[in-house]
């Protein structure tokens, strides 16, 4: 060997004996590459002797994903790589996003789970290190994570005042207000409606209001409906007010002038005589005020009875109410309140007697009215149909026909098997939406209540969601 330079040269002497090993000049230099076309072919960086490399090399390559995959946002993706080295062994396997380093091993198959992957596009590598320290980096692979859709939600709507319950004067004002969001979408209209579909008034903003004017003796039931961009509308819980008569003032007492005495022939005139005693002049009312003339209720009736009760110069110590020659009870405070309960079926006159602290009884005009059997609302669903089939995760629309025999539908419930509750509608059109159906047979029904608090079930309708 010469050792002074870069090269070490290996000289054949002789010939080879038969079978002998033959040595060809070959030149090495310092960094084990062989440059001598008898034993070497190559180039230095990858140099073969006698079909052995003098430098391995490593191999390396992403098992998976596949590249193009796509994946939902939030999944676990899981990246694999493998690498080799035909003569050598590997000391490092890394994996990359871009330029990011993920994770590494040791090992020569190595997998790296990217969790909860927000979305986006991403391109993975994977880079081999061997025990040269010789790297080789992968074929990209280039995936996406698909965003997940956000499904609509249901609007909010509310009656923000009056309160129900509230009382009001006869010929005062009141202002009904209502207000309506969604948490991911807009409102297209909010309307105010008073009783089952007399509207008052509409806009596209997310408050509404109405100034109701000179109100009248009775009682009111108000909603609202709120409308979104998706066209899903949602109707308020109803509340509901009372209108009072306003109170009768009676008219001062008349008071009679005194009469003027006119003077007596050759008497000197009498003085004119002023200041007489006032006589108050006896005046005595009372008025019903609930119910009111012709009103109709359901067996078994709760009705409220209270009346208006006035005498002049005395004052109101007991009303006595009577339907017909029914006794029905007495208040001894304005408005002199008594509540006739489970009132049977039947025709009734009304009548209220008061007795002021003078001891002087007097009556009321009569107010009729009728107490009736209640029959229970009638509710079908008609959408959808019995049998109808929707593939798994459908957005499957629920609509119902409801009547009520007496007053007003206040809530129509939806339900699916009998016990899973889906939602509440709470005004005409009675439908509701129901979102992202799993897959599985429903037997779908649907409950009316009307104002009375009467209900009805609806028959049941089979669907199939697969």
């Amino acid at each position: 060997w010469n050792t002074t330079s870069d090269y070490h040269n290996v000289t054949r002497t002789s010939p080879p004996s038969k079978g002998a090993l033959e040595l060809n000049s070959c030149a090495a230099n310092s960094f084990g590459c062989f440059f001598n076309s008898d034993c070497c072919t190559g180039t230095c960086s990858n140099m073969v002797c006698g079909g052995v490399s003098a430098k391995p090399q490593p191999e390396v390559a992403l098992t998976s994903p596949g590249n193009g995959s796509s994946f939902s946002e939030g999944a676990n993706v899981s990246i694999s790589a493998n690498a080799s080295e035909s003569n050598g062994s590997i000391t490092n396997v890394s994996i990359f996003n871009g330029s990011t380093l993920l994770g590494s091993s040791s090992a020569f198959n190595y997998s790296y789970v990217m969790s909860n992957a927000a979305a986006g596009t991403y391109t993975f590598t994977a880079q081999a290190t061997d025990a040269n320290g010789v790297s080789v980096i992968s074929n990209p692979v280039t995936v996406t994570i698909v965003a997940a859709s956000i499904l609509p939600s249901l609007p909010v709507v509310t009656i923000t005042s009056p309160t129900s319950g509230n009382s009001f004067i006869a010929g005062s004002s009141m202002t009904v207000t209502a207000t309506a969001s969604e948490t991911n979408g807009t409102i297209s209209n909010l309307s105010l409606f008073n009783g089952v579909g007399v509207l008052l008034g509409s806009n596209s903003a997310s408050s509404l209001s109405f100034v109701n004017t000179n109100l009248l003796e009775g009682t009111y039931t108000f909603r609202a409906q709120a409308k979104d961009a998706n066209n899903v509308s949602v109707t308020s819980a109803p509340i509901t007010v009372t209108v009072a008569p306003a109170p009768v003032v009676p008219p001062a007492p008349v008071v009679p002038s005194a009469p003027v005495v006119p003077p007596l022939p050759d008497i000197p005139s009498l003085p004119v005589i002023t200041n007489s005693p006032v006589v108050p002049v006896a005046r005595q009312t009372i008025i019903i005020t609930s119910p009111i003339a012709n009103a109709s209720f359901n067996v078994p009736a709760s009705i409220v009875l209270t009346a208006n009760a006035f005498s002049s110069g005395a004052s109101i110590v007991r009303v006595n109410y009577y339907a017909g020659s029914i006794y029905l009870g007495e208040a001894y405070k304005s408005p002199f309140t008594v509540t006739w309960t489970s009132a049977q079926a039947g025709t009734y006159s009304v009548t209220a007697k008061a007795t002021d602290s003078n001891g002087v009884p007097f009556f009321s005009a009569p107010v009729n009215i009728t107490v009736k059997v209640h029959a229970a609302p009638t509710v079908v669903l008609t959408t959808p149909v019995y049998n109808a089939s929707y593939a798994a995760s459908s957005n499957i629309v629920l609509t119902a026909n409801a009547i009520a025999a007496g007053g007003s539908i206040s809530k129509v419930d939806f339900y699916a098997n009998g016990y899973l509750y889906l939602g509440t509608v709470y005004g005409s059109p009675y439908t509701l939406t129901w979102y992202n159906v799993k897959a599985g047979t429903y037997n779908v029904t649907v409950k009316a209540t009307d104002t009375f608090g009467w209900s009805t079930t609806s028959l049941t309708k089979r669907i199939y969601v697969r």
